[in-house]
């Protein structure tokens, strides 16, 4: 690295190769975060870029994870998103207690059920929400990072 605050094309592609880019795809993600249009990525750009791919592929395993479960239905009941949700002894144990469902009465009511459309709505808010979303690399003037 240069220290220059920027990083390089080369420098990029060293970074990017490591985590699975491959050169026929590099020129198109170096165009991505290059905002500025400079032949150079400042750190800002790259971890945007970055963070922006990582989420995408959450959403990716998300979807798949929906078809999976969905077994060729279009529709998940609201029991198997419970399961999605509800994930150990202690959640089930304070839903038993409290009576109320973490989250899912937002999304849906016992007897009903949600298409994926709906159900990745939902975990994107979800995502959003923990700042673990796109709107999380926002400033908080607004702009581009």
């Amino acid at each position: 690295p240069s220290c220059s605050g920027s990083l390089t094309p080369q420098e990029c592609y060293d970074v990017l190769s490591s985590r699975g880019v491959r050169s026929q795809q590099f020129d198109l993600a170096f165009r991505g975060m290059d905002l500025a249009g400079r032949g150079q990525v400042s750190y800002t750009e790259f971890v945007a870029a970055c963070v922006s791919w990582e989420y995408s592929q959450i959403v990716n395993h998300i979807q798949r994870a929906f078809w999976m479960m969905a077994r060729g239905r279009e529709k998940l009941t609201y029991d198997e998103v419970r399961g999605i949700m509800v994930t150990d002894l202690q959640a089930t144990i304070d839903h038993r207690q409290s009576n109320c469902d973490p989250g899912i009465s937002q999304l849906l009511q016992p007897g009903e059920e949600v298409d994926q459309d709906r159900w990745m709505a939902f975990v994107v808010e979800q995502l959003d929400t923990a700042g673990l979303g796109p709107s999380s690399l926002a400033p908080a003037g607004g702009g581009t990072p």
